[in-house]
């Protein structure tokens, strides 16, 4: 969420790209031969719709909703440090530099509006 008056713009035909995020539990099954194999079920599938949106204040400080443990900005840089300290996921860094791709390709066209929280 974003914490107070703040004007955004978004891409208003909904997500650009839509991603899974599909999470396995080992399972450990014996065959008529009396030797283990290893085999896998879904634990969790996530389906993710990444949307895009700038605004025009940098500093306006977020708030984790209930879907989230932590909200921060980062910067591009930023970002790529995280992935490779292995404390965000590559894919993370993928969608952003595939947003900016479009954006700066006027893909992304945006519709500007003031929140207020």
């Amino acid at each position: 969420l974003l914490s107070s008056s703040t004007i955004i713009s978004w891409h208003q035909d909904g997500a650009f790209a839509v991603t899974d995020s599909i999470h396995h539990v080992a399972i450990n099954n014996n065959n008529n031969n009396n030797s283990k194999s290893t085999k896998s079920k879904v634990l969790y599938h996530y389906v993710i719709a990444q949307c895009f949106c700038t605004t025009q204040d940098e500093q306006v400080p977020l708030i984790a909703s209930d879907d989230a443990a932590d909200a921060a900005w980062h910067s591009l840089e930023e970002i790529r440090k995280r992935v490779e300290a292995g404390q965000t996921t590559p894919g993370v860094l993928h969608v952003i530099e595939k947003a900016q791709s479009l954006y700066n390709a006027g893909f992304l066209s945006t519709t500007t509006t003031t929140t207020t929280t």
